[in-house]
């Protein structure tokens, strides 16, 4: 199929120049039934990705309670998952910036 400038310059050519089909298509170096396919589009044709499944999409549900359940979790990639999927507050301190160990919590007092 033909991209997006060249489905524009397609239809620039057939319908504001007035030339013909096969005249645009010999011009382009394009088969006349590309020619046509294009004209007939309303809009440029769009390449669009099949969702991808994940194998742990059967196990997001439990990774999201295990992580609720005991905050000390450290694998951050896990922490990230969540966050995405929205099972953890956004305003968690992120560990991204720092080292994958965790600082000893100091009780004021």
């Amino acid at each position: 199929m033909v991209g997006m400038e060249q489905w524009a310059e397609i239809r620039r050519l057939v319908l504001v120049e007035q030339r013909s089909q096969r005249q645009v298509a010999k011009s382009l170096g394009l088969a006349r039934d590309t020619v046509a396919r294009a004209l007939a589009l309303d809009a440029p044709a769009r390449y669009e990705r099949a969702p991808v499944v994940s194998r742990l999409d059967p196990f997001k549900e439990w990774i999201c309670e295990q992580l609720i359940a005991d905050p000390a979790i450290q694998p951050l990639r896990l922490r990230e998952m969540a966050i995405e999927l929205e099972c953890i507050a956004r305003s968690e301190p992120s560990r991204a910036s720092g080292s994958s160990r965790s600082a000893p919590a100091v009780k004021a007092g």
